[in-house]
């Protein structure tokens, strides 16, 4: 087997003048014993296609099971779990390990199959990612099937009636707690089977005739009529099958595929301290400030972050409500410590005393390093909790970094800092979360131990998944407070704010023109108008909760005056 890295670009498509050309694009042969991607074969005309077009079938699981392609083929689901994609809601389809999105019988696909989707999981292991069998047990019963190995890479395989079928192997592992995306191939003209994985191919060829079956197939487990309690624990997205060959520029485009992005979507809580510790989501999580102090943020903005002082008692109370009971549980901050020795908290939900109490969720930091927690010891047990704790130091101090962890069961958490994932180890064993009715803090363990020191700022907590996507994107938000060339301008109000639909902005009285931007978090600019009225109604109503920025300028482009818009 050898590994080809799919590197697109147009000097990879060389195509044959002659008119009965064909660019081969699977057609991947031996070339003084290296093996060579885009050859020319003269078999038949050059056809380009494109991924959305020519499909068997498409599901984009998008809240629904739906065939796109046209041919109105629809796949059931054993339940109708939908899943948030980068903070938008229903937008996958998400597997517990028993459960299945089928896809009815695709019959006789002729000398092409393709099969390209999305799946995002956890390197647990011999997990089911599509397969397709008849109930019972023996090899003649199995048809195909895509399997996450116990060493995180694929197997991909169409069944023969010979004693061993062609199995092609992954030579790259999965992206473990992220999106991967795959596409499987058998090109029965050149007796090759592809695997794709996250642009990486691997290819074997077989020399048994593959046979048809005529079953169903899974996704995220064998078909329905093979009980299995080995499928994917994670989220499928995207499936499309084909039964013909894919172009460069089609792979090119179904590996790179571009998602939205929503980082204010479902928010359990989020706290910006802009001159409070008031929860901005409008669920009602609103902090109550014990001794720490208003101090400037990352980007120097006054009075937009918190300061903790150690050598006193200093905290956000949050109240005894902001408990949430399932996980996926994510908390993303920035921190900034003035001193990173000894056990320090960002937060926590619940008691946790370190002696027999240990419950709920905890982010602190121990000499540098970083640590998740969650418990459900509630002084019954002692030592009831599961921890991970990076294994080298990750912060320090005088420095801002930007810390998500992400709670994703009993059993696994992933932690970023400044946009990294960064490795580290367990300790404990837990079987469930459980709380004792506590308070919920910011900046200090329980019994006043555990003070952090230095600043803290920008809290989201979401009871959902936090792809690397959004992880990124919440590392790059702009500068909350951008300093513009202000000129000095009076008369100039938007009102409500905080807003959940219609905003006003009241101009002066004159018959000066002016121009609105309204500006997202990421910098983004979402929307511009004239202003010609004194009075300007703007409807909001379709953009998401959230921050976003409203500027009102002359007709030389001078920024008269920046607000800071709250949408709820």
């Amino acid at each position: 087997m050898k590994t080809i890295t799919l590197i697109f670009t147009a000097a990879l498509i060389m195509l044959s003048t002659t008119s009965n050309a064909r660019l081969e694009l699977w057609g991947i042969t031996s070339h003084d014993g290296e093996y060579k991607l885009g050859t020319v074969f003269t078999k038949s005309t050059i056809n380009i296609h494109d991924p959305d077009e020519d499909l068997l079938r498409y599901y984009n699981l998008d809240g629904n099971v739906e065939d796109t392609s046209g041919n109105n083929i629809d796949a059931t689901v054993t339940d109708s779990t939908f899943a948030h994609r980068n903070g938008i809601s229903n937008l996958c389809y998400a597997t517990g390990g028993t459960n299945q999105v089928e896809v009815p019988t695709i019959g006789n696909w002729g000398n092409h199959l393709a099969i390209s989707f999305w799946f995002y999981g956890n390197n647990y292991g011999n997990q089911i990612l599509f397969g397709s069998r008849q109930g019972g047990s023996g090899a003649t019963l199995t048809n195909l099937g895509c399997i996450l190995q116990s060493d995180s890479t694929l197997r991909f395989f169409i069944a023969s009636d010979a004693p061993d079928e062609p199995n092609t192997y992954t030579s790259d592992k999965i992206k473990s707690c992220d999106w991967n995306h795959v596409i499987c191939i058998q090109n029965r003209e050149i007796n090759k089977n592809i695997i794709i994985l996250n642009g990486v191919a691997d290819t074997v060829t077989y020399t048994q005739i593959p046979r048809y079956k005529n079953y169903p197939i899974g996704f995220g487990d064998w078909n329905s009529t093979y009980n299995s309690t080995s499928g994917l624990k994670g989220r499928i997205d995207e499936i499309r099958i084909y039964n013909r060959e894919l172009t460069i520029e089609e792979i090119d485009y179904l590996v790179n595929q571009s998602f939205d992005i929503d980082i204010d979507n479902e928010i359990l809580a989020e706290y910006d301290f802009t001159g409070n510790a008031d929860d901005i989501t409008g669920n009602g999580y609103d902090g109550n400030v014990h001794g720490a102090v208003l101090a400037n943020d990352r980007f120097e903005n006054s009075e937009n972050a918190y300061y903790f002082n150690s050598s006193e008692t200093n905290y956000i109370d949050l109240g005894n409500d902001l408990k949430p009971e399932n996980f996926p549980i994510f908390v993303s901050t920035w921190i900034n410590q003035y001193d990173t020795n000894g056990e320090q908290v960002i937060f926590r939900n619940d008691v946790w005393d370190n002696t027999s109490v240990f419950s709920g969720i905890i982010l602190k930091t121990t000499d540098g390093k970083i640590s998740a927690a969650c418990g459900n010891s509630i002084g019954n047990t002692i030592n009831d909790y599961y921890e991970k704790t990076t294994i080298y130091n990750v912060t320090e101090a005088d420095s801002w970094h930007h810390v998500v962890v992400g709670l994703l069961d009993s059993e696994n958490t992933v932690i970023y800092v400044d946009n990294q994932e960064v490795p580290g180890t367990y300790s404990g064993t837990i079987t469930n979360l459980q709380y004792k009715n506590g308070n919920a803090v910011f900046g200090i363990g329980s019994n006043e131990t555990s003070k952090f020191s230095g600043r803290i700022d920008d809290i989201r907590i979401y009871n959902r998944y936090v792809d690397p996507l959004e992880i990124n994107a919440l590392f790059n938000l702009a500068n909350p407070c951008p300093v513009y060339n202000i000129a000095e301008t009076s008369g100039i109000t938007v009102y409500p704010n905080p807003v959940s639909d219609f905003i006003t902005v009241k101009l002066p009285e004159q018959s000066e023109s002016y121009k609105l931007t309204l500006i997202s978090m990421t910098g983004r600019t979402l929307f511009e108008n004239d202003l010609t009225e004194t009075n300007n109604r703007i409807n909001l109503a379709g953009y998401a909760k959230g921050i976003y920025f409203l500027t009102i300028s002359d007709t030389q482009n001078k920024i008269l005056k920046s607000f800071k818009i709250i949408k709820k």
